[in-house]
């Protein structure tokens, strides 16, 4: 019980500190230090680092596959005209009477996300937390009153190695990289190379994580020479083809939807060797829900 009674002054004093440091002008929000824990959740696409922030919104850290750190602010109510802001960092109150830092100017946007940094000043706003000082954001709302976010890094380490150790085991593609795909072929062929193999196995990798894939959709064309009759034909081995690695690698068939169209919609010349070259193909997308 002394302990507890011990403890509850401990943070008391340390609320104290910081509400004198904080203009009487500006409204602030911030999450009482008791309560202002950091949270982390994550999975093979995507890593968060998250704050409630009370009566305001949430602040987070994302990390998505194949890409680098942003910062978001969330705000309940949001902004109807865009507005300047501030960002700095300050050490803890009881740490030493220091100002903030301010690192960037940026523009809040309107709507209810009104931040999402860059990843070089997400980086400088992480590098600060892990230090222990507190990012700071100021800003004017729409009647022209300043607010102060402030977000207490007293949880922050514990659910940053979570964070990181998540970062770690993320999927290597962005969805840029796995979203569309082209496959080539040779003259009169339908066979999958080594890299075609390659780059299918990747889009297979990222279906079997990915719960938003809704269909994979498989185009077949062939270039102008030969008959048309055989060139249909061939169109559809070649979608087949790419359909029957699918279907070898546990995609179930009801996620794929095959179509071939001979050599309709060219996307070169086939009056050139390498514009036929180009036409011979097979594209694969992804389709979300």
């Amino acid at each position: 019980m002394a302990e507890a009674r011990t403890s509850r002054k401990f943070l008391v004093i340390l609320m104290m500190l910081w509400m004198s440091c904080v203009s009487a002008d500006e409204r602030y929000y911030q999450a009482h230090i008791a309560q202002g824990i950091w949270t982390y959740k994550g999975g093979a696409l995507q890593c968060e680092l998250r704050q409630e922030i009370p009566l305001y919104g949430h602040a987070k850290f994302i990390r998505r596959h194949g890409d680098n750190d942003h910062f978001i602010l969330h705000n309940n109510l949001g902004l109807f005209h865009k507005v300047p802001v501030q960002i700095g960092l300050r050490a803890a109150p009881w740490q030493q009477e220091l100002p903030i830092q301010w690192i960037a100017n940026r523009e809040m946007q309107e709507g209810p996300v009104l931040l999402n940094l860059d990843p070089v000043l997400s980086e400088g706003l992480l590098l600060g937390l892990r230090q222990g000082q507190w990012p700071h954001i100021l800003y004017e709302d729409d009647h022209g009153d300043p607010v102060l976010i402030t977000l207490p890094a007293v949880t922050f380490l514990e659910a940053y190695q979570k964070y990181l150790s998540c970062v770690n085991k993320l999927f290597p593609h962005a969805w840029r990289e796995v979203s569309k795909t082209t496959i080539y072929f040779g003259l009169n062929s339908s066979r999958l190379g080594r890299e075609d193999k390659r780059k299918l196995k990747i889009m297979r990798d990222f279906i079997k994580i990915s719960k938003a894939i809704r269909r994979v959709i498989i185009r077949g064309y062939a270039d102008g020479s030969g008959h048309r009759i055989h060139n249909i034909y061939l169109s559809e081995r070649r979608a087949k083809a790419v359909k029957n690695f699918f279907l070898d690698h546990g995609i179930a068939e009801d996620r794929l939807r095959v179509l071939w169209y001979g050599i309709k919609n060219p996307v070169a010349d086939n009056k050139t060797k390498h514009g036929r070259k180009s036409n011979r193909r097979v594209t694969v997308e992804l389709a979300r829900s």
